[in-house]
């Protein structure tokens, strides 16, 4: 009964140390899963991270949810987790895919330069 004991207990060691080493990967497989159960829905989203958007990103967030129906969320601030990380890694390669499928693949750097130029710098 007692190596049966030690032999859970080490499972379980064993269990916790690859879930806390492998965070990212498994983060990136729920975020594959999340983005193609997004996509069946027809939703198109791309997961961002960071300080707050800057103007011209805002511009260009509203631009893309005009012109292509392409939403952001914000999914943390500057504080990430590895997890979290692995997530939006693993969700924003599905998405990034269909939406290159769908409307080319310079379609977000587009976006991105017209937003830079349309927006203007922030006065002194």
């Amino acid at each position: 009964m007692s190596l049966l004991k030690m032999a859970l207990g080490f499972s379980v060691l064993v269990l916790c140390a690859c879930t806390s080493l492998h965070g990212s990967w498994l983060g990136e497989l729920k975020g594959r899963a999340d983005a193609r159960k997004d996509l069946q829905s027809d939703k198109l989203r791309v997961e961002t991270m960071g300080f707050p958007p800057a103007l011209w990103e805002q511009t260009y967030e509203r631009t893309m949810k005009e012109r292509y129906g392409i939403e952001f969320q914000r999914v943390a601030g500057c504080v990430v987790s590895d997890r979290l990380i692995g997530h939006a890694k693993g969700y924003n390669r599905i998405m990034g895919a269909e939406i290159t499928r769908r409307f080319g693949a310079d379609v977000l750097k587009k976006a991105a330069d017209e937003a830079r130029k349309k927006t203007p710098a922030p006065a002194p």
